[in-house]
């Protein structure tokens, strides 16, 4: 396996612009392909929002999936981790969400399923971040799922700071 890298110019600017549409609130222009996520900071309790792709979604339960691609010490994924009630927007739809790092299995699983359904992209992201394979990054990167809450008492990540 070969070291994570961060892409750099026309690269980088891509992969911001969905948050710039979501910043815009065109962020329905997307569709399902991204969401927003409003998580709380582990150590500030500060609201952080971060957008990113989907890579899968269980639309018996309504769970959302998506890969932390800078691995296990990306900040989102470690606030989230620390912070699981959070609050989600894809498209149009905002919900409270409880987030839930899958198992190194089914994130590879999960990641195999991208692999097979999105080859370009997934070639393209393989290069990008620098993995000799999709195998490998299969293997390294963590997913997250995002469940709705079903409880009313719920509170979001934006409603606990508020409350501090």
């Amino acid at each position: 396996m070969t070291r994570l890298r961060h892409p750099g110019g026309l690269a980088r600017a891509a992969l911001r612009a969905p948050a710039a549409l979501y910043r815009w609130r065109l962020g329905w222009l997307l569709g399902a392909r991204f969401l927003a996520l409003e998580h709380r900071g582990r150590r500030s309790g500060a609201i952080h929002r971060t957008v990113l792709e989907v890579i899968g979604r269980d639309r018996e339960r309504d769970a959302w999936r998506v890969v932390s691609a800078w691995g296990p010490r990306a900040d989102w994924y470690s606030n989230v981790r620390a912070h699981p009630h959070v609050r989600v927007t894809v498209g149009r739809r905002t919900f409270a969400a409880t987030a839930r790092a899958l198992p190194p299995e089914a994130s590879e699983a999960a990641l195999r399923e991208y692999g097979r359904r999105h080859r370009l992209a997934a070639s393209m992201l393989r290069r990008l971040f620098g993995y000799a394979s999709w195998d490998d990054l299969a293997r390294a990167l963590p997913v997250v799922e995002f469940t709705p809450e079903a409880v009313r008492g719920a509170t979001t990540a934006h409603e606990d700071a508020q409350r501090v």
